[in-house]
């Protein structure tokens, strides 16, 4: 109802439209546990292969942006410790040279 709603502006949902719905979802479950019986274990095989997969997926994701952000914050450590240490060295030079 919702993609209805927003390909369709003019579409004002009923209580009745969310009722036929429920019916129908009820109807395909009874029809597949019924006369589908056989193919159940193939519908959970491939859900369960379906919610590995996007685990995995999504996993990577946040690995590789936590380490994208860790690498960041490093690197960035590492270049403040560097211009400290540029100072310090400059500093030093000149009080050399001033001798």
């Amino acid at each position: 109802m919702g993609v209805i709603s927003l390909y369709s502006p003019t579409f004002v949902p009923q209580r009745w439209h969310q009722f036929l719905i429920y019916i129908g979802y009820t109807v395909f479950a009874f029809i597949v546990n019924t006369f589908a019986n056989r193919g159940l274990p193939y519908v959970n095989q491939a859900a369960l292969v379906w919610s590995l997969l996007g685990f995995t997926v999504i996993c990577i994701t946040v690995s590789c942006h936590v380490a994208v952000s860790w690498m960041r914050l490093v690197s960035d450590i590492l270049y403040r410790f560097w211009r400290a240490a540029d100072r310090i060295m400059r500093a030093q030079s000149l009080c050399l040279e001033s001798l």
